[in-house]
């Protein structure tokens, strides 16, 4: 199995805390945001390479976070390997289905694969949540229950699921949203599915088209997805979650 790490970003809304630093390189806790994704990764048994996209701007931050970050006793130890999606401007960026698609076929990626936004920040054993994707034989989204409708609406992507936690429906953002289950940035994709993030990423677009369009694609396609369910959840997208995610794990 292979894992991919999201962080090619530019995080204007942290600005100016983003403005000349990453936001995966943001501490939390004092410890980067994407040291502590590394740390949830190891409880995945057969992950054997992780690779992290970034882009032109910020590549050489990681490069030096890379190095210092190989040196520290007891860090994660498969091959970690940067990704530099080639842009250099919000305007440009590629977006994440097209950057997870540039790991795709750059590395000719024939395994399952476990992919997570650089932003997210969350409790849950992924081994077990690779294991609802491999029983199933099919792929699979981390998401999380708010409390209330309203937490959800226009905010994040909404899943409708089964009793066996098939995912029936999804709407992105919904103005009248029919759960309060948030679809977080955490999904583990079986090899099988990986042609259609390949053929997702290729379609015309005005914008950047988001992982959550794939749950979307396979849903109005038949595609089985299914969901586990995520018990802590930041979604690092504002100054106050940062707080909030700072004091959580600072505590």
């Amino acid at each position: 199995m292979k894992a991919i790490i999201l962080a090619a970003g530019y995080s204007t809304r942290l600005y100016p805390l983003t403005k000349d630093t990453p936001k995966p390189l943001l501490p939390i806790g004092k410890i980067p945001i994407v040291e502590r994704i590394l740390g949830k990764l190891q409880s995945v048994n057969d992950i054997d390479r992780v690779y992290i996209v970034t882009n032109s701007r910020f590549i050489t931050h990681f490069e030096k976070w890379l190095e210092k970050y190989k040196k520290q006793p007891n860090n994660y130890n498969p091959e970690l390997i940067l990704v530099d999606d080639g842009t250099y401007t919000n305007e440009t960026r590629l977006g994440p289905v097209r950057d997870i698609a540039l790991v795709l076929r750059k590395y000719d990626i024939q395994d399952d694969i476990l992919v997570t936004a650089g932003d997210n920040l969350f409790e849950m054993d992924l081994e077990k949540f690779c294991k609802v994707s491999r029983l199933n034989k099919a792929s699979a989204l981390a998401v999380y229950e708010l409390e209330s409708i309203d937490l959800v609406r226009n905010k994040f992507g909404v899943v409708l699921t089964d009793e066996n936690n098939k995912i029936l429906e999804f709407e992105e953002k919904p103005d009248e949203p029919k759960s309060s289950i948030a679809a977080s940035a955490i999904y583990a994709f079986i090899k099988e599915d990986l042609k259609h993030i390949i053929n997702l990423s290729g379609q015309p677009a005005e914008k950047e088209i988001n992982v959550g369009e794939i749950i979307k694609y396979f849903v109005e396609n038949n595609i089985p997805v299914y969901c586990e369910f995520l018990t802590t959840w930041f979604d690092i997208g504002s100054h106050d979650d940062l707080r909030k995610a700072d004091e959580y794990y600072s505590a």
